[in-house]
């Protein structure tokens, strides 16, 4: 069923984010003094709710600048090393 969901481009989104992980990671730190727990995993479940990425305004307007020069510099620069998937992309993309 279509619900409405948060953009985690919100600063408010972000912000109850982030309070709830520090929440999360006091009480690891509480209840496991053994240090059982040894890493976190965050994700955010994209397309979870029947979309492949975030349609808000504010992630519309990520979306539609371009490639950061830096990932793009990077990209050229390892071109040889990237996955075959990606290479696939680079190269159905021109």
């Amino acid at each position: 069923m279509p619900a409405p969901n948060l953009s985690s481009l919100g600063q408010e989104t972000r912000a109850a984010d982030a309070k709830a992980f520090r929440a999360l990671m006091r009480h690891i730190r509480e209840v496991d003094p053994k240090h059982t727990v040894i890493m976190m995993q965050v994700e955010n479940e994209t397309g979870l709710l029947g979309d492949s990425r975030d349609r808000s305004p504010l992630a519309e307007a990520a979306w539609s600048k371009p490639v950061p020069a830096e990932l793009m510099n990077y990209l050229v620069m390892n071109r040889a090393n990237l996955l075959p998937e990606m290479q696939e992309v680079w190269k159905s993309s021109g």
